[in-house]
């Protein structure tokens, strides 16, 4: 059976509705998984159980993460997504204790790093000559799988392994980054300027995060789509030892 892969959403507090890019759907279906969306606001109590169904964790982009999560004041204009915030972080330490495989992205680093006790830089662009925040000449975003900059993969670590090479370039739409790594996490990818661009954790089979949105990318670019295949691949593996302890 492929596995399951459970993906977080968005919330409009405005329109009351659950919204999640089709991207992040059609790149774990790609790579083998079944895409389960859940929902930005539920009842805590009911994350155990969740996962309990779930092989694996996809923490998808979306606002920014409450300061108040890591100790400081809000000292810029944030997109704040309440309720959001507490869901990921409990989900994530759920998913750590199960020693389930979580892939985070843009926001999802953020919170991922959160979670385990580490802070957020809340306004890159004043500490970097660096664009992370790319827009065209228009006022526009530009094409979601356009790479902007280049990133350099650490040695010996997960992530290198699973591209297989020093540098990859990548897209960018983030005016956040980690700052103080959270408990377990070591760095993977930096950009030139220093800015943490990823990050894993040491004592768990898969917890990945990059700071860029690989979905956007990796129906052009191999070297992303190779992150949903080890997420879904290390998914697959749960999987089958949850199945193999039910039967036991």
């Amino acid at each position: 059976m492929r596995p399951r892969i459970g993906i977080t959403s968005s919330y409009s507090w405005r329109k009351k509705i659950f919204s999640l890019s089709e991207y992040y759907v059609k790149a774990v279906e790609k790579a083998g998984g079944i895409p389960y969306i859940i929902p930005a606001r539920l009842d805590l109590d009911i994350l155990d159980d969740i996962a309990n169904l779930l092989d694996g964790l996809l923490l998808s982009g979306g606002g920014d993460t409450d300061p108040k999560h890591y100790g400081s004041d809000v000292f810029e204009d944030l997109s704040i997504e309440p309720g959001r915030d507490e869901l990921e972080m409990r989900l994530v330490r759920i998913f750590l204790e199960k020693e389930k495989p979580i892939f985070a992205i843009c926001r999802g680093i953020q919170i991922l790093n959160v979670a385990l006790g580490g802070s957020l830089h809340q306004e890159i662009s004043k500490m970097t000559n660096v664009k992370h925040r790319w827009y065209d000449e228009n006022g526009l975003q530009i094409p979601g799988w356009y790479p902007v900059h280049e990133v350099e993969i650490i040695e010996k670590t997960l992530l290198g392994d699973i591209l297989g090479k020093r540098r990859v370039w990548v897209n960018s739409t983030h005016h956040q980054a980690v700052k103080d790594l959270g408990e377990g996490l070591k760095v993977n990818a930096v950009s030139k300027d220093g800015i943490i661009e990823g990050v894993e954790h040491t004592d768990h089979p898969f917890i990945v995060g990059v700071q860029w949105h690989p979905e956007r990318m990796f129906e052009k670019y191999e070297d992303h789509f190779k992150l949903f295949r080890a997420f879904v691949k290390h998914a697959s593996m749960e999987g089958e030892r949850s199945s193999d302890s039910s039967r036991s």
